[in-house]
């Protein structure tokens, strides 16, 4: 590849503006692309081909030394058992699907993201190949970087599916309820507490929390929590850590 030049099916999302006014640009005046850049694509029909495709790739190339506990992990969730991604996924879209395929689909994306990233942030800054990052969608980051500022509002926050042991929510930012991604240079922090029913909003002990960065995401349970409510709120977090307010809280019952 030669010295900034662009792969531009890596490019997931390029933003532009109109110029309103009648300048024309000088000789050799740059134009200025900006980008927002995401490993896992938005749209569904790209999700599956970029997940079989990673799942081959750090299967075979064996430079990345991928180890095989990791690849147990993430292998029978995308191929090879009636409850593995490419089964699942087809079941999921068109009109024949189903809500149980649906829900069932959108937990394996948490957990397929969740093993694939985990096995490409292990993975030695050497022993990537410029092809490694284009197949994988994992550009170099950059050596300067821009940091964001807090964010305005707090993602909204709704129950997607309650199914026994497994809720899974739904974030999106009110500001642009049409899609599906979290704003530029800000990740979601989801807070969670597990307690009886009817506690006021005041009384409720948050502690700790984790980063979310897809707008469906599911929460695991155990047995002993069965009946007892879960309260989830959630907010914005820039790269310094300097967060949104928070969203409403919700709540629901653990089946």
């Amino acid at each position: 590849m030669k010295k900034n030049q662009i792969t531009f099916d890596m490019i997931y999302d390029v933003v532009t503006k109109k110029c309103k006014s009648k300048k024309v640009l000088k000789k050799n005046q740059p134009i200025i692309i900006m980008v927002i850049f995401h490993t896992f694509p938005d749209v569904l029909s790209d999700l599956n081909n970029y997940f079989l495709t990673a799942k081959t790739y750090v299967n075979t190339t064996s430079h990345l030394a991928v180890a095989a506990a990791k690849l147990a992990i993430l292998n029978p969730l995308v191929t090879g058992s009636a409850e593995a991604w490419d089964v699942i996924y087809p079941a999921s879209v068109g009109d024949n699907s189903t809500h149980n395929n649906r829900t069932k689909r959108n937990i394996l994306i948490g957990k397929i993201e969740h093993c694939l990233l985990d096995i490409y942030d292990n993975i030695p800054a050497d022993l990537w190949t410029v092809d490694d990052r284009s197949a994988l969608r994992r550009p170099l980051k950059a050596v300067t970087h821009t940091h964001s500022t807090v964010y305005p509002n707090a993602p909204t926050i709704e129950v997607n599916n309650i199914q026994h042991l497994g809720i899974t929510l739904k974030m999106v930012n009110p500001a642009t309820p049409g899609s599906q991604q979290v704003p530029a240079k800000q990740h979601m922090h989801l807070e969670t507490c597990i307690g009886a029913a009817g506690l006021a909003d005041a009384d409720i002990p948050w502690a700790g929390g984790e980063e979310v960065t897809h707008f469906l995401h599911s929460i695991h349970f155990s047995e002993v929590q069965v009946g007892k409510t879960a309260y989830f709120r959630v907010c914005y977090e820039s790269t310094r850590k300097e967060r949104s307010v928070y969203s409403a809280i919700c709540k629901a019952v653990i089946a």
